[in-house]
């Protein structure tokens, strides 16, 4: 982060809440060439947003502005120095969709639960849709005000070039984009006076007090129902069941005709090839981050990628008009099962324990891992009330959170492990160990290794060994 950006938050951090930050906290990098900071001051905390391109941040300054007068639920903008290439928003924790649906699609006693969550969300994205579609003034988007030919043949060519090349698919060229120019226009009879959010997937959906906040909707436009939609229900890492889809797309039309009308059939003649566009886009970013870059998050992301277009193939028969495009969909499916899929995933063995009885042990002869001392949290275990208890109990959580700095500790031990996590993934190494240390292995090395072990899960394919060594069940 450039020294200016840091004293630009610095400033409009101290604007809001009148305190000097005491610490910046980098977000793992995504895709995309924003960074974002959590900045705390004690318990106040709002995440800091660096980004050169000065028309996104514009555009998104502005849709926060107008999604924000009308009540839709997006994050706060606290402050605002576009000059500088930063802006500060609220803090909507870690808990997203897509983290609430990986915790609870195993589990048949949750599916109630997450299909109602997943219609909320639904009922909230046709709502802004349309209002959006009939309010929003377009020209604040960026880098495309409307869901145009060009920025559809933007994506297919991205698609070409990111993924189709770099996985040395054979394909003719000038056919090839002949019917790319095909699709494109046939796509674009779909009616298209609605707002497209362009990247609405479970990841930009946060969970903040049980209710869905929309964000990084920077890059939305003029464009189809359909597209939205598209994404939501294909994302590939979501793993959303066929007939779960079906069943929400269902919900959808309903949804979305307290609004306005919809004929369902023209609706359903451009889904599965809008659905497909979504496809190729989403493997030409596989391709560029994971492929080309190396990223292994990508990289594990392609085989679910394929499955869906495996799913949507026989849905599509715009392609029995495009037969270089069918032949290309017919060989990547084809090759679903063998490709990029790891042949192992690593282990991290998460454990706490008692520096009063001894540091753990590394069985798997991987030689060691990261030791983290929690000593210097405030101790829960001074105070009578919380003796019987450990860091698993609701009581002893709300002591952490209002009374210590565990949060600030624990982003700083997530930098670092991630770090090892993404290297080792690479490489292909099959175990990692992470220690957390307190006096007596009860609550603070208990809460850290509790919350180690959820964020891991949430956010890699991975296996967390869990293992509390002092504590008494």
């Amino acid at each position: 982060m450039r020294i200016d950006q840091k004293q630009a938050l610095t400033h409009l951090f101290k604007a809001w809440s009148g305190k000097e930050p005491r610490a910046f906290h980098p977000f793992p990098q995504s895709g995309s060439c924003r960074a974002y900071y959590r900045i705390r001051h004690g318990n106040v905390r709002a995440v800091g947003v660096c980004n050169d391109d000065y028309n996104e941040n514009r555009a998104f300054v502005e849709m926060t502005r107008f999604f924000l007068s009308e009540r839709i639920r997006v994050p706060d903008l606290l402050g605002v120095a576009l000059e500088h290439g930063v802006y500060l928003i609220q803090d909507l924790g870690d808990q997203s969709l897509f983290n609430f649906i990986i915790q609870n699609r195993a589990e048949k006693s949750r599916e109630p639960a997450l299909k109602e969550k997943l219609r909320q969300v639904i009922r909230e994205l046709a709502r802004l849709q349309v209002m959006a579609g009939r309010k929003m003034d377009f020209s604040i988007c960026y880098p495309y005000r409307q869901f145009s030919r060009e920025s559809i043949l933007y994506d297919l060519q991205y698609f070409r070039q990111q993924f189709l090349d770099q996985m040395g698919q054979s394909y003719q060229t000038k056919p090839l984009e002949e019917e790319f120019a095909r699709f494109a226009d046939y796509i674009l009879q779909a009616d298209q006076d609605y707002f497209m959010y362009r990247d609405f997937q479970s990841r930009n959906i946060m969970l903040f007090n049980d209710e869905p906040y929309f964000i990084d909707y920077q890059g939305g436009r003029k464009g189809p129902l359909q597209y939205d939609l598209a994404a939501f229900l294909y994302q590939a890492r979501a793993g959303l069941p066929e007939e779960l889809r079906m069943e929400l797309m269902e919900y959808y039309l309903k949804a979305v005709r307290l609004y306005t009308p919809v004929d369902e059939r023209t609706f359903h003649q451009f889904f599965y090839p809008i659905v497909l566009l979504r496809v190729f886009q989403t493997l030409g970013a596989y391709g560029l981050r994971g492929l080309k870059e190396g990223k292994q998050h990508f990289i594990q992301s392609i085989p679910h990628a394929l499955e869906n277009l495996r799913l949507i193939e026989k849905k599509n028969p715009i392609l029995q008009e495009l037969p270089q495009l069918r032949k290309i969909v017919h060989q990547l499916t084809q090759k679903k099962h063998r490709i990029m899929e790891p042949t192992y995933k690593l282990t991290v063995h998460i454990k706490s324990f008692s520096f009063k009885r001894g540091m753990p042990y590394d069985n798997t002869g991987h030689g060691g891992g990261h030791i983290f001392d929690c000593r210097a949290i405030h101790n829960p275990g001074r105070y009578e009330r919380y003796s019987m208890l450990s860091g698993k109990d609701q009581e002893v959580i709300d002591f952490f959170t209002k009374n210590t700095e565990i949060e600030t500790f624990l982003d700083h031990t997530w930098q670092i492990v991630t770090m090892s996590v993404e290297a080792y993934q690479l490489r292909e190494f099959g175990h990692l160990m992470v220690s957390f240390g307190c006096t007596g292995g009860q609550h603070r090395s208990v809460y850290c290794a509790e919350r180690m072990a959820e964020k891991l899960r949430e956010h890699y394919d991975l296996v967390v060994d869990l293992m509390h060594l002092d504590l008494k069940d």
